[in-house]
C-alpha cells in the first residue's frame, strides 16, 4: 500500500517517495564527529550533510517516514523558540530551532553536552558570551549560580552561591555561519527583531555531567512548573516545510560561493 502523503509535503513536486530514515543523517554526523568527546565539529554546511537532512525532512513531510517520534520529542521552549528534535542516536541529536522575534534566553547558562555545533539557516542570531571574573574587574556583575538538572519528568535547581561574570564578547551569528561551543561556554541568546532559525547537533553528554549551570541575578528559590507546550501537527508540518525551504536555500548559497571561488581562482 502506498504511504499516506501529508498535504503540505505533497505540494512539492520534487519530493522523494522513497523513505529516508534518520540513520543516514546520523552516519554522516558520526563521520564528521569521529569521536564522542566533542573534539570535532560536525560540518553542518557541507552539501553532503545538507542533502541528507533535506531528504529526511522531505520523507517526514511526505509521510514515507513516520513523524511520531519527532512530534513526541519536540515542543515550544520557554525561552521562546520551537525546539524540533529531528532524531537522536548514540548520544547525538539533530535539532531545528525556530526563534520567535523579540524572544531570547531568560538566563545565562552552559550545557551538559560535550559540544554543540550550529548552522544559522535564517536571520542573524545575537549571542552574548560571558566569562568568570573577579568582583573588581572591568564590567563585573554579580550573578547567582545554580545547578540545574532533570530528575525524571521534573526539573530541580539548587543555589550554589554568588559569582561574578563579565561580557567576553557579543556576536551576531549570520546566515550560513557554522559556530560551535563546548559544555563550559557561558552564554545567552539575545532577542532578535527578525525570525531566526538554526540547525543544531548536540554531542554526547559525559557521564559525570549530570547538571548544567544556570545564572540569574536573583536567587531561584523554586522553579516555576515547566509546561512543555507541544506543537500541533499543523505547526510541525509548517515548520518542517520551512526547514526544507531553508535547506534548499543553503545549498544554493553553497553553489554560488563555489562558483564565485572558481571565477576568482
Amino acid at each position: 500500500m502506498r504511504p499516506k502523503i501529508h498535504a503540505l509535503g505533497w505540494q512539492h513536486s520534487n519530493f522523494e517517495d522513497k523513505a529516508v530514515s534518520f540513520e543516514a543523517v546520523h552516519q554522516r554526523i558520526v563521520l564528521d564527529a569521529t569521536t564522542t568527546d566533542g573534539a570535532h565539529q560536525v560540518q553542518l554546511d557541507s552539501p553532503q550533510l545538507v542533502k541528507k537532512v533535506r531528504a529526511y525532512v522531505r520523507s517526514l513531510l511526505n509521510g514515507t517516514t513516520p513523524m511520531d517520534d519527532v512530534m513526541e520529542q519536540s515542543y515550544i521552549h520557554k525561552n521562546g523558540f520551537q525546539k524540533i528534535v529531528l532524531g537522536r542516536k548514540s548520544g547525538f541529536a539533530l535539532r531545528f530551532h525556530r526563534y520567535l522575534p523579540g524572544e531570547g534566553d531568560q538566563n545565562v547558562h552552559d550545557h551538559r553536552w560535550s559540544r554543540m555545533d550550529s548552522l544559522v539557516l535564517e536571520g542573524s542570531l545575537p549571542a552574548d558570551y560571558l566569562a568568570y571574573c573577579g568582583p573588581n574587574d572591568d564590567g563585573a556583575e554579580k550573578w547567582e549560580r545554580h545547578e540545574y538538572r532533570k530528575a525524571g519528568d521534573d526539573y530541580i535547581v539548587k543555589h550554589r552561591g554568588e559569582t561574578y561574570l563579565a561580557q567576553d564578547e557579543c556576536v551576531h551569528h549570520r546566515t550560513g555561519e557554522v559556530y560551535s561551543m563546548d559544555a563550559k561556554r557561558l552564554h545567552r541568546i539575545l532577542p532578535s527583531s527578525e525570525p531566526v532559525a538554526t540547525l543544531v547537533v548536540t554531542h554526547p553528554v559525559p557521564k559525570e555531567r549530570v547538571w548544567c549551570n544556570l545564572y540569574q541575578q536573583h536567587v531561584i528559590e523554586e522553579l516555576e512548573p515547566v509546561h512543555e507546550t507541544r506543537l500541533t501537527r499543523e505547526q510541525m508540518l509548517a515548520s518542517l516545510t520551512h526547514l526544507e525551504r531553508l535547506l534548499t536555500q543553503q545549498l544554493a548559497r553553497t553553489v554560488t560561493a563555489m562558483t564565485s571561488a572558481g571565477a576568482w581562482a
